[in-house]
């Protein structure tokens, strides 16, 4: 822990207008259950993300913006795909090594 003690809130908007009718897709309205509805919207690139608040942000540094875990919302021809964060991968098995 610092030895300030200082504790820095920052707020993200949760930007769930970005859905439109998404939110009444069957796909989305599960993955948003699975988040409790702690997640925000991020739209990058003609991409919609979902980022699931619980699992917090991928460093301490300040303005970070990049969550733990994602998921990336790509249309297809039959409805609504759902991928998790590719670096997540790298992610949780750096951490996970250090805790060995």
């Amino acid at each position: 822990m610092d030895k300030d003690k200082k504790i820095v809130f920052t707020s993200y908007p949760k930007n769930h207008k970005l859905l439109g009718d998404l939110k009444y897709n069957p796909k989305v309205k599960k993955l948003i259950a699975i988040c409790e509805s702690w997640y925000t919207i991020t739209k990058v690139d003609g991409k919609l993300y979902l980022n699931d608040l619980r699992f917090g942000l991928l460093s301490m540094k300040p303005k970070e913006n990049r969550f733990v875990f994602i998921i990336i919302t790509t249309p297809k021809i039959r409805g609504i795909g759902a991928v998790i964060n590719p670096k997540l991968d790298k992610f949780v098995k750096k951490y996970s090594e250090k805790l060995k």
